[in-house]
Order: structure tokens, then sequence, then C-alpha cells
């Protein structure tokens, strides 16, 4: 209940920032940004999530920047692999039993290596795991950019972005607000 209240707010928020707000019926947010990135090339990712990793490697003009690290991603070539072969607990991807970090970077050093572990069913859970960890995957890839055409910017509106803030009790922000509002008019008088 609490993680969909937060949706709520956000999805609030967005209305009254300049920006589109594309929702597209079992995409995920990280199909999302990968659809976009794919569409428009030369993309800034801030995100903390790890999935959205693989996507610099598709698009070598995306930036991704984790905020909670402060700092741009560094493409990882074999995320993918990595995450379908050994796993990924916080997508509840179990990965190949008995294959770890040591095992995965000697497969990819050594093909035959490789080949022996993808024995005895294992590529097939190989595959399985790898249809659901690459984005570029998603089914939905090409509806996910026709939607996004359709939809209109919203408007800038300051003052019901503060009455937001005052009714959620942001007090930090709120009292950040006017540079921030500052800045947002500044960037879009550039444009």
């Amino acid at each position: 209940e609490h993680f969909r209240n937060i949706i709520k707010m956000t999805n609030e928020f967005f209305t009254y920032m300049p920006c589109k707000i594309v929702n597209v019926e079992n995409a995920e947010a990280d199909d999302v940004i990968y659809a976009l990135s794919e569409k428009y090339k030369k993309v800034l990712i801030i995100s903390s999530d790890k999935d959205l990793a693989q996507i610099p490697n598709k698009f070598p003009e995306v930036e991704l920047f984790n905020p909670i690290k402060k700092k741009f991603v560094t493409p990882h070539e074999f995320i993918v692999e990595e995450k379908a072969i050994i796993g990924d607990k916080s997508d509840n991807i179990p990965g190949i039993p008995g294959i770890g970090e040591k095992t995965f970077f000697r497969m990819l050093e050594d093909e035959e290596f490789f080949n022996k572990k993808m024995m005895n069913g294992n590529r097939e859970i190989y595959e399985r795991f790898l249809k659901i960890v690459d984005l570029s995957k998603c089914p939905f890839i090409e509806k996910i950019k026709e939607k996004e055409e359709e939809i209109p910017f919203n408007k800038f509106d300051s003052e019901s972005i503060q009455v937001y803030l005052m009714k959620n009790k942001l007090v930090d922000l709120l009292a950040r607000w006017p540079s921030i509002e500052g800045k947002i008019y500044t960037k879009l008088t550039e444009e």
C-alpha cells in the first residue's frame, strides 16, 4: 500500500512538471526507459536501478548516473549474461545453481568451459532468464515509442507544485523550491 501511495504522489508531482508521463499496460519502467533510449539514442538516465546498466552497452551515447552513489555507471559488457547465469536476488532471478562470480568470469574466458557448464539443462535455464533480464527482449518496445509520441508535454505549473509540496509536508524541498524553480524557468526559456 505504501509503495502505491509513493507512485501516486510521484505521478501527481510530475503532472505539474514540463515532462511526459509514459505508461504502457504490462510494461515496466525499465522497459519504457529502454524503449525511449533506443528511440532517442542520446539520453541521460538518472537511476540507481542496476537493471538499467545494460542500456549504455547497447546505445553508447546513453549515460547512466546513479544518484545514490553520485557517479556515472561504467558500462559492463556482460551484465545481461551475468544476471542470467549468476542471478539477481533483487529481481528474483536465482541464476544457474552452482555458478558464482568466479565461475562466470572463467566461463567468459574459456568457451569450452562455458559449453560444459551449459550442459544438463543449464542452457535452457540461461535462455529463460536471459529473456527476463534482457530489456531489448521486451515485446512492447514499439508500442511504448508510439504511445510516447501521442503524449503531450505537461505544462510547468509552479504554483501547483508549491501547493503539492505544502500538502505533502515536503518542507526541505519547499525551502529549496525558489532556486529549483528558477533553474527550470531558465532551462525552459533556453529551448
